[in-house]
């Protein structure tokens, strides 16, 4: 594991900006070009900041998703693993029209989803807890459209550099 190089200032300032950028639907430039050095750790630590924002203005984490599970994503991605999120409340669709004015550049992308009965917490998860919390495991379409900085759905970033994809991979807007 690689360790942070952003500060905490750093990290809550760029957690807003993805915060403007769902809201205005303008994208923003990603975040590894503008700083060279940012880690994979970096981006998942804003991607937490961004997700504590919205559940502090009322949002609720419903579950988390898997995302470049096959090799072939990742070697197309430049990436080596499987990289993961948190799916929100507002983040579900019921069937039919999906509203496609919310997001920036609409693709459709599929991704595991493990929607959860409760809460998982601590750093030593083990496979029994994570089986007992999950109320089912599904396929999930994210009408790919205001991310922060990961591969392909929705881009709030211009382009997807491998240091950037856990923030944009784990701040979807939406899923369905």
């Amino acid at each position: 594991m690689t360790a942070l190089m952003f500060s905490d200032d750093l990290i809550a300032q760029l957690a807003a900006e993805l915060h403007e950028s769902e809201k205005s639907r303008v994208q923003i430039e990603h975040f590894s070009k503008r700083f060279p050095g940012m880690t994979v750790e970096d981006g998942y630590a804003i991607s937490r900041a961004w997700v504590a924002m919205k559940i502090a203005q009322g949002r609720k984490a419903r579950g988390h998703k898997i995302g470049l599970t096959s090799r072939a994503m990742q070697i197309a991605s430049q990436i080596d693993e499987p990289d993961y999120g948190t799916l929100l409340d507002d983040m579900f669709f019921e069937p039919g029209d999906i509203p496609a004015a919310r997001f920036i550049a609409p693709r459709v992308e599929v991704e595991l989803a493990f929607v959860l009965k409760h809460k998982l917490e601590g750093e030593r998860v083990t496979v029994e807890q994570v089986l007992q919390a999950t109320e089912y495991v599904t396929r999930w379409t994210c009408p790919g459209a205001a991310r922060s900085c990961a591969r392909t759905a929705p881009s709030r970033k211009r382009a997807w550099p491998p240091a950037c994809r856990a923030t944009q991979r784990s701040a979807s807007p939406g899923w369905r």
